[in-house]
């Protein structure tokens, strides 16, 4: 006859599957923040630096993601922090357009509500 496991290493090896489970579950969201937080970072900077248009505008083409980011406008960059997950800085280049990089640090206070306009 088979000896069963005992339940306290029945606990452990539920308790290990369940951490490998948040552990996938937690790369993979932080995966889709870098992606967001990229594109909405590029977007916003292409839109608003290289084609000149107003935020609105801007935020009405991209859509409802939008609505997950914070957004903080710089001198000619944009940083976004999407759902808390990850952050992403695009900044403009002369002659390159917008190039997206991660964004190291916390989000800095918003210095500008809304691009100005040139």
């Amino acid at each position: 006859m088979r000896k069963l496991p005992s339940f306290s290493t029945i606990i452990g090896v539920l308790l290990i599957a369940i951490f490998a489970i948040v552990m996938v579950i937690g790369y993979q969201a932080r995966k889709y923040g870098q992606i967001g937080a990229g594109y909405i970072a590029h977007q916003m900077c292409s839109c608003l630096y290289v084609q000149n248009r107003d935020e609105q505008s801007c935020r009405a083409e991209i859509g409802n993601q939008m609505d997950r980011a914070q957004i903080v406008y710089l001198d000619e960059r944009v940083i976004v922090n999407f759902s808390g997950l990850d952050q992403a800085e695009a900044r403009l280049k002369p002659g390159y357009g917008c190039n997206v990089q991660d964004f190291v640090g916390s989000m800095p206070a918003a210095v500008l509500t809304e691009p100005t306009a040139d």
